[in-house]
């Protein structure tokens, strides 16, 4: 396990796609275009995850309303993805762990989530889901990018 520093602060959603397992079909936005979200890591291990849709912007109601949840966090080496890539740039081949205390929807809770840390330009981080979700029938790998907007 590797110390959680380099998430260290509080991040604004810039974009939340998610691409199809068999890389035929278009990219989708599952919150809209214009989805909006806030992400903080802190220094006692804990995080927060808010990502909703603008109200204009939903693709349909439906259990894509909304992802919130909290709990506790930490940054471990990745051996890469499943096709061999890693992260590139600070923090390059980490993963981080969210494990789900309290969720909305409830179906998250006791759950840990992994992602795949992709350090971007300046202060933007892209999250990638290890493993391909169902999203509404559809089987999806699911990115954000985030900007980070404060630092502890």
């Amino acid at each position: 396990m590797t110390s959680p520093s380099p998430l260290l602060g509080t991040y604004t959603l810039l974009s939340y796609t998610s691409s199809p397992f068999d890389h035929h079909g278009p990219t989708i936005h599952p919150m809209g275009p214009d989805a909006r979200g806030l992400l903080t890591y802190a220094a006692d291990g804990y995080m927060a995850v808010n990502v909703m849709p603008t109200s204009s912007n939903k693709v349909k109601h439906s259990i894509q309303d909304g992802v919130m949840y909290t709990g506790r966090f930490w940054v471990e080496e990745a051996g890469g993805d499943q096709d061999g890539h890693r992260g590139r740039g600070r923090g390059g081949g980490l993963m981080v762990s969210h494990q789900v205390h309290m969720a909305c929807p409830h179906e998250l809770e006791g759950s840990v989530l992994k992602r795949q840390v992709t350090w971007l330009e300046g202060d933007r981080l892209k999250l990638s889901s290890l493993g391909f979700v169902d999203i509404e029938g559809l089987m999806v790998r699911p990115e954000l990018v985030w900007e980070r907007i404060s630092r502890p």
